[in-house]
């Protein structure tokens, strides 16, 4: 585990078997204690064998996962899971270790802004479960810069820019929606915000996102999105005889013009394969 995850660290240690030495230590962390409404919440699970002997998890006869999570707010109350999280048997050898990545954005009912606690439970087959001390975070609204709507298939679906700032950086983000369906496509971070700069968006015929804004002096980061608002491509141009911009196409499409390429286009994987860790 990288020195980044260390102050965010929550630690306990479990007996796992009959022998007092058959133990397993778990610590819960993440790469930042503030994120914005309903972006990826990605925590990470270190799992380690500080025994001599092999350790299964798995989630036995009862089909109750082995890794579970609590989350409360400030007050105390318990954030409801929607959906079950998926495990397969994890298996441990004598000074063992294992990272599991786990996004509790769409596990569990975090709707509103404000403080909440993140502990882990993990279930040893024939043992009672065991948490861990509470990993704060915070969760915050951020600052709406843009924003565009209209009806598909019935329904209206909103488009927005949004600048948020944790504890470190300032952050633009693009977030798809339909507010009457109760309904959040994605909310995904593009990239570093220069202060006092406005970026440039423009919708094509098939309602993709086209976004262009200043990352760094002179560097500019064009982001290609589709209409549910998952990133596709990223591509980042400093300005030399021209400015990086978009620029409408007959056919109503959209190009990135201007500028000088940094590095080749690339398809970016989606955001649910990066965080695959179980």
């Amino acid at each position: 585990m990288t020195n980044r995850f260390l102050p965010l660290l929550a630690l306990v240690l479990l007996a796992t078997g009959a022998s007092s030495q058959a133990q397993i230590r778990v610590a819960l962390a993440a790469e930042r204690s503030t994120f914005l409404l309903y972006e990826p919440m990605v925590i990470t699970v270190q799992l380690a064998n500080s025994s001599g002997e092999r350790i299964v998890l798995n989630s036995g006869p009862s089909d109750r996962p082995w890794l579970s999570f609590l989350v409360r707010s400030v007050d105390g109350r318990k954030i409801r899971s929607e959906q079950p999280l998926s495990l397969d048997p994890v298996i441990l050898e004598p000074g063992q270790s294992r990272l599991l990545s786990v996004d509790l954005t769409p596990l569990y009912a975090i709707r509103e802004t404000g403080q909440y606690t993140v502990q882990a439970s993990v279930q040893p087959p024939g043992r009672q479960a065991y948490l861990t001390d509470g990993l704060a975070i915070s969760v915050g609204k951020g600052e709406t810069l843009w924003t565009k709507s209209y009806v598909d298939g019935g329904s209206k679906r909103v488009v927005s820019l949004i600048r948020f700032m944790d504890r470190k950086d300032v952050s633009l983000y693009l977030r798809v929606e339909e507010p009457q369906e109760n309904l959040v496509y994605s909310t995904v971070r593009l990239g570093k915000f220069v202060a006092f700069t406005s970026p440039q968006v423009e919708l094509d015929a098939q309602r993709g996102i086209h976004i262009v804004h200043p990352v760094g002096a002179r560097l500019y980061r064009y982001t290609r999105a589709n209409a549910e608002g998952s990133v596709i491509q990223q591509e980042d141009r400093e300005s030399g005889t021209s400015q990086p911009a978009l620029a409408a196409r007959p056919g109503g499409q959209v190009e990135f013009v201007g500028g000088v390429e940094q590095k080749q286009q690339t398809e970016r994987p989606r955001l649910s394969e990066l965080q695959q860790g179980i």
